[in-house]
């Protein structure tokens, strides 16, 4: 896996001419050597403090492309930026998917509400939740042992619907 460092990212980024149309595929990439750099450096042993550099960086180009309009590109390809916003959405909630997966992989040996204690006390991970799942995971690691599992699951539900929601908007 090629990862690139968030100064070099940095660097692509502060060549693109400031309120200059640029072509999709410029925004695609960037946010793919991004989203390779937070998951090396947040989950799988590198540098945390550039993992978390990185998410921001990423948080912007996301408020960026969602607050963009076909006339912000080369091409006013309006399909593909829509496709693009989508795919956005679908990845967060992949990658919000794939920490309670990991969550539920490792409450098979420590139990479920040790797992969810330890997610609450991972802001790398829980941050990455909305509000309203926060909260569904507080209860879950702060209240009864047995409910913990229902309450995950909540969670891994609605993001499941949101995706599927995100998907039809896709293919209609």
């Amino acid at each position: 896996m090629n990862i690139t460092t968030l100064d070099e990212i940095l660097l692509d980024i502060s060549s693109l001419k400031h309120g200059q149309p640029m072509e999709l595929s410029t925004l695609i990439n960037l946010r793919h050597k991004l989203t390779t750099n937070i998951d090396y450096n947040l989950y799988n042993g590198g540098n945390k403090e550039e993992g978390r550099k990185a998410l921001e960086v990423r948080g912007v180009l996301d408020n960026l492309v969602f607050n963009s309009s076909s006339e912000d590109l080369i091409d006013e390809n309006s399909d593909g930026l829509t496709h693009l916003k989508n795919a956005i959405t679908l990845e967060i909630l992949a990658e919000q998917m794939q920490i309670l997966e990991g969550v539920i992989k490792n409450a098979k040996k420590k139990g479920m509400k040790n797992e969810l204690i330890n997610l609450l006390a991972d802001p790398d991970k829980f941050s990455r939740f909305i509000p309203s799942h926060q909260e569904i995971i507080k209860a879950g690691a702060t209240g009864f042992a047995l409910l913990a599992n229902r309450r995950i699951n909540k969670v891994r539900i609605e993001i499941g619907k949101s995706a599927q929601r995100i998907q039809r908007q896709s293919f209609s």
